[in-house]
């Protein structure tokens, strides 16, 4: 067995969460991202994995390990980019919940828990017997979170939540506009990281209710509700205008200018909404002959005309750069920024200096060469992050059971022995 590497460590008597427990039996994006949310605010959380097999995304490529990354596993200890990514600062545990034994073993570490969160379909916990109703006389204080797809009710409840799914369901892709008349998708995982953050909420608003009624409760999240909610402004914009506003069609209501424009060398985003901020622009562009312009007047008008107004700022820019440009209008003091690749934003010494940059660690073998994104609060006078990497499968077995549940090292190989850890 090579030996776990060493990494620094966020002093836990610093962290927001430190005390709580977490039970993460999560696969898919939302739950494991909600679950690192957690861990990245202090809380110990808990990977349930099955024995021998993992969570599924670990077979997800690419891997990484000794020999670099590589699209198939060629070594033991390569493991999933994706894996890596969404569990950091997380404990690993092996534990077969099919098993009676194993179910028997989790009670045991619901007692000693505050959240449990799951993403299997509708109705598995109750069929082995693992449902809120029967966890919560085991401990009246569990906070238990389900995150489905669609929910635990309705006529949709069966259907899988795959991110693309609830993107189309919820209406949030329709916002994206189309090209060659097929809807596009939003570029990021919304229809996962949008719920991760929903259930993160909801599990400190439970916790927060605890500490004031004793008992825990349950919650179902559905990621269609969440994504329909983070939707609901364009939605608000149909139900007004009757009509869908989406892509380069709802014009008619965004302030002007507020869009993506082409320089010379790469695009810049302009938002001026405010009338103050109209007339800056002009004198930045060297407009002012525009400022009585009768479609000009107002915000509303601005908007009505919004088309003329970004004729009017693409030829502005039509001779000048990225940087040309942004330093122009920030003298007067008008939102702008630049458009940058993922390369370029890795490289922004802002994100930087915020500590938004992280490396991507191996459990075993250290840095990988990769990188992720750190934890975006900062807290005053405490500590927020990720103070383990993404764990080895059952890495954290003898840690749990004998550490925290105290069973024999002899009773526990014969759960090895048995499929149970």
């Amino acid at each position: 067995m090579v030996a776990m590497s060493h990494h620094q460590t966020i002093t836990k008597t610093e962290a927001l969460l430190r005390g709580f427990r977490v039970l993460d039996l999560t696969t898919d994006p939302s739950g494991p991202y909600a679950a690192q949310n957690l861990a990245g605010l202090g809380a110990e959380v808990i990977k349930i994995e099955r024995p021998h097999i993992g969570d599924p995304c670990r077979w997800t490529p690419p891997f990484v390990g000794p020999d670099g990354i590589a699209s198939e596993v060629k070594n033991p200890y390569d493991i999933s980019v994706q894996y890596l990514r969404r569990n950091r600062g997380k404990k690993s545990v092996f534990l077969n919940l099919m098993h009676e034994a194993g179910r028997e073993l989790f009670k045991r570490l619901v007692t000693v828990s505050d959240v449990l969160i799951e993403n299997f379909a509708p109705g598995v916990m109750e069929a082995h017997d693992l449902d809120y109703d029967r966890l919560k006389q085991v401990n009246s204080g569990i906070v238990f979170c389900s995150v489905s797809g669609y929910g635990q009710d309705g006529g949709y409840k069966e259907s899988p939540g795959f991110d693309l799914m609830v993107q189309a369901a919820s209406g949030i892709m329709e916002t994206n506009g189309a090209l060659n008349s097929r809807t596009i998708r939003c570029g990021t995982w919304a229809g996962q990281m949008v719920p991760a953050l929903w259930a993160t909420v909801s599990i400190l608003a439970a916790l927060l209710s605890r500490e004031k009624t004793g008992h825990g409760i349950y919650i179902d999240l559905s990621m269609q509700d969440a994504c329909f909610s983070a939707a609901a402004d364009e939605f608000l914009k149909t139900s007004s205008f009757q009509r869908t506003l989406s892509g380069h069609e709802e014009s008619a209501s965004r302030p002007a200018p507020w869009n993506v424009y082409p320089t010379r060398n790469g695009q810049i985003v302009i938002c001026v909404a405010q009338s103050s901020q109209w007339h800056a622009f002009l004198e930045a562009i060297g407009r002012e002959d525009l400022r009585d312009d009768p479609r000009f007047k107002s915000q509303q008008t601005r908007c009505r005309n919004a088309d003329a107004i970004d004729a009017i700022v693409a030829a502005w820019l039509e001779s000048l750069t990225v940087d040309e440009a942004i330093n122009t209008l920030r003298e007067k003091k008008i939102p702008c920024e630049r458009v940058c690749s993922f390369e370029n934003a890795l490289a922004d010494p802002h994100l930087n200096a915020r500590e938004m940059i992280q490396d991507v660690m191996h459990p075993v073998y250290g840095k990988t060469g990769l990188k992720a994104s750190g934890f975006p609060s900062k807290f005053s006078g405490r500590e927020a992050g990720f103070s383990l990497p993404a764990p080895y499968p059952g890495q954290h077995n003898e840690d749990i059971y004998t550490g925290l549940l105290g069973l024999s090292k002899a009773y526990m190989e014969k759960l090895k022995e048995e499929g149970i850890i």
